[in-house]
């Protein structure tokens, strides 16, 4: 046996002369059999697994089809190291729970790669790989949205009751050479999520520079999505009720998937607040922060006299502790009646209110305005909801920004072709308070349904 792994280790350490790509395909090889998972075969399921490591190696190294197929994977433990200030998507990669697509598409002069995939019965999370000399400078940045959803079985296009967002997780490594990888989440809210899809995206490239923005390119792309089934979901009933600066708010339940875990809550229709709440989760005794940025509410008009709300944390669906406390330490509070802010843009106001949020400045060029607020308040997200013109017609943002210095909060908005003098933005949540003594709920472990 030790004869064995001097050999393994001679053989991986002289394909390590080869490019970075196939040295940390090999490097992660070598990790994986050191773990003790001997039901899982490597590389191929019908041979021991010296016996496939040495096969792996001598492929890298004689056959020259097979090395450039493997250098042309993204590497899987270096998108680990961006998902890992992500707990549901950190484990999830960690348990295997992570699908090779290995799809491409082309337009004009740009090939988009889309290696890796994540999906449950609610959320599908994608992993775009930019070539490398796509981005020029620190200025410029990539933004993949998606523009399409169709359900491949039915031939239907799903064009509501999900939500999207995207995010930038930069360059794979230090050297220029490297991968850019792009994020983009698909939420399946209120309808399910087929598991053969078409999904069709626009990469935009912009250059950023202070509060501005410019599109320098677009570009579209579609892929044909066959899904692994998803693992059933685990539910866990908590039917408790608990009261904030006289508002009742009933703890419904938790659910968790793969990709992230759904806290229920209601409020009756007949408080006068709309509520969001931040929580931890104490696991068998040790403190799992969950991350402001990463919550998603939903307001949903119930039959029954309340309005549901779904928090979207981040969570470990592969690991069920013994014990777990749910607490809640700090909420937001805004009335149901509130009404928009109005910015002045032509005397470049903002009119008082109670939110902490003051105006920084106000760009007009050419046909785009650029809206910038400051705060030193604390929020969940971002502030606002949505933007309104004289024409009650809803903005869609062309850029948004967030930056923070020194406490202060910085959003900044862009807008093309605004009506009048005048915006109107709907407030999404207040600032973050503090309870002085947080609430502790006990979440049962065994699951309800």
């Amino acid at each position: 046996m030790r004869k064995n792994k001097e050999q393994l280790e001679k053989a991986i350490a002289s394909s390590k002369e080869y490019p970075d790509a196939l040295y940390q395909s090999t490097n992660r090889l070598d990790k994986r059999l050191k773990k003790e998972r001997r039901q899982k075969r490597i590389l191929f399921t019908t041979l021991p697994s010296f016996t496939a490591a040495m096969l792996f190696v001598i492929l890298v190294n004689n056959n020259i089809a097979f090395a450039r197929s493997l250098k042309d994977i993204p590497i899987l433990n270096k998108l680990t190291e961006y998902v890992m200030y992500n707990a549901s998507l950190k484990s999830a990669v960690e348990n295997d729970h992570i699908q090779y697509v290995n799809l491409k598409d082309t337009d004009e002069d740009l090939t988009l790669s889309l290696p890796y995939v994540i999906s449950d019965e609610r959320n599908l999370i994608l992993f775009f790989d930019v070539p490398s000399d796509f981005l020029k400078n620190d200025h410029e940045d990539v933004m993949i949205t998606r523009e399409k959803i169709t359900d491949r079985d039915t031939g239907n296009v799903i064009d509501k009751g999900y939500l999207s967002y995207s995010r930038s997780l930069g360059y794979l490594g230090e050297s220029e050479e490297s991968s850019h990888l792009s994020q983009l989440n698909i939420d399946f809210a209120e309808v399910a999520m087929p598991r053969n899809l078409t999904v069709e995206v626009t990469l935009t490239k912009s250059s950023h520079e202070g509060s501005s923005s410019k599109t320098l390119a677009e570009y579209h792309f579609s892929y044909d999505l066959s899904l692994e089934p998803p693992k059933d979901p685990k539910i866990y009933e908590l039917n408790q009720s608990v009261w904030i600066e006289d508002q009742e708010i009933l703890l419904e339940e938790l659910t968790q998937y793969p990709t992230m875990s759904l806290f229920t809550y209601s409020i009756k229709n007949s408080n006068t607040m709309d509520i969001s709440m931040s929580m931890d989760f104490y696991n068998d005794g040790v403190l799992t922060p969950l991350n402001t940025t990463g919550y998603l509410t939903q307001h949903e008009d119930s039959p029954d006299g309340k309005t549901t709300i779904t928090m979207r944390i981040q969570d470990n669906y592969f690991k069920v502790p013994e014990e777990r406390l749910l607490k809640i330490h700090s909420y937001t509070m805004v009335p149901k009646d509130r009404a928009p802010l109005k910015v002045n843009l032509e005397e470049k106001t903002l009119e008082e209110n109670s939110y902490g949020i003051l105006l920084k400045d106000i760009t007009i060029e050419d046909r785009t305005t650029t809206i910038s607020f400051h705060t030193s308040e604390n929020y969940h997200s971002l502030p606002f909801r949505s933007a309104r013109d004289e024409k009650d017609s809803i903005k869609q943002a062309l850029y948004t920004s967030y930056t923070e210095d020194l406490n202060i909060k910085t959003y900044s908005y862009s807008f093309q072709d605004v009506i009048g003098d005048a915006l109107y933005f709907d407030v999404a949540d207040g600032p973050l308070k503090t309870l002085r003594e947080p609430i502790l709920v006990p979440i049962p472990m065994k699951e309800n349904r």
